[in-house]
């Protein structure tokens, strides 16, 4: 019974961390990158359902973007 509820624990944090860094936090870091270089990079932007693989960290930037937006609504 512990190895299911481990597996469904690690299922749903999968699912959380791939949701919310892999398709939010790329979506912030890919319009942000867009606005700033004009349009030249990133190249294209993945389909919903695409893995994006050597560009993680426009998803770390689109994350910073969102914890300092967070930040700046708190201490407001």
């Amino acid at each position: 019974m512990e190895e299911l509820l481990s597996l469904i624990a690690r299922g749903l944090l999968w699912l959380t961390v791939d949701i919310l860094f892999f398709k939010i936090c790329y979506r912030v870091g890919f319009v942000f990158f867009r606005l700033i270089t004009a349009g030249r990079y990133p190249r294209f932007e993945p389909e919903i359902d695409e893995v994006v693989t050597g560009n993680n960290w426009v998803a770390f930037v689109g994350s910073l973007i969102l914890v300092l937006a967070l930040l700046l609504i708190c201490f407001w």
